[in-house]
This record gives structure tokens, C-alpha cells and sequence, in this order.
């Protein structure tokens, strides 16, 4: 053991590619701050492409969308309970042209494909 291997459990980033390849990725002991409240936020003044401010800054705003983005299919499930948001897959085309609900709320669900199949049922198109 050299005294640059890495002694228990720290955290780690890896860097695939590079001088190593990926059979022999880099690893550092480093933990990348999860918003803008992690002290390393305030404190980067020597700003690149992959600091710490930029780094704490993405997290947030990754960890906000992916929170709005499930209130809404968690809303879009309560309000629409029911409803038959697709064609159900049971029907010929011509039995199911006009099945499925045209209520304003799965006309928007069905345009933003904000429910994807865990939400709905493939045999009734109902919402679950």
C-alpha cells in the first residue's frame, strides 16, 4: 500500500476515461456539495467548469425539477382517478377512436406524457 491509495470509506467521485481508461478509472476522495447551502457554495472564488458553486447550483435545481415534476404526476393521478386518459388496448382502432376521456386535464396528460405506464392501466387506459 502506497500512501496515495485511498484508507476506508470516504467518498468518491470516479473518472471514466482518461489516461486510466475505463478499466482503470480515477478515483478521488471527494463528496460534491447537494445545494447551495453546503459551505463550499459561499466560499468558491476560484470559479472553472466544474466548481463547486456550479456543481452545488445543479444539484439543487436538479433535485427542485425532479420534486415538481412528481407533485404534478402525483396531482395529475389524484384529480384524474379514473379517468380513461388513453385507448384502452382491449378495443380494435375503430371500437376505441373516441373511448378515451377529452376532459381538459387528460388532453394536457396525454400531450405532456406526464404519466407514463406505471400510472396507467394498458388494458383499460384508466388511470390507477
Amino acid at each position: 500500500m502506497t500512501s496515495t491509495d485511498l484508507v476506508g470509506p470516504l467518498p468518491t467521485i470516479t473518472f471514466h476515461g482518461g489516461p486510466g481508461g475505463f478499466r482503470n478509472p480515477a478515483r478521488v476522495a471527494y463528496s460534491l456539495p447537494r445545494n447551495t447551502l453546503d459551505p463550499r457554495f459561499a466560499a468558491c472564488r476560484d470559479h472553472r467548469p466544474a466548481c463547486d458553486c456550479r456543481e452545488a447550483l445543479l444539484a439543487e435545481n436538479l433535485a427542485e425539477l425532479r420534486y415538481e415534476y412528481h407533485a404534478a404526476q402525483r396531482a395529475a393521478c389524484e384529480v384524474l382517478a379514473g379517468h380513461r386518459v388513453e385507448n384502452p388496448d382491449a378495443y380494435t382502432d375503430a371500437e376505441r377512436a373516441h373511448l378515451a376521456c377529452q376532459c381538459t386535464g387528460c388532453q394536457i396528460v396525454r400531450r405532456s406524457h406526464l404519466l407514463d405506464y406505471r400510472h396507467i392501466d394498458p388494458w383499460t387506459g384508466v388511470i390507477r
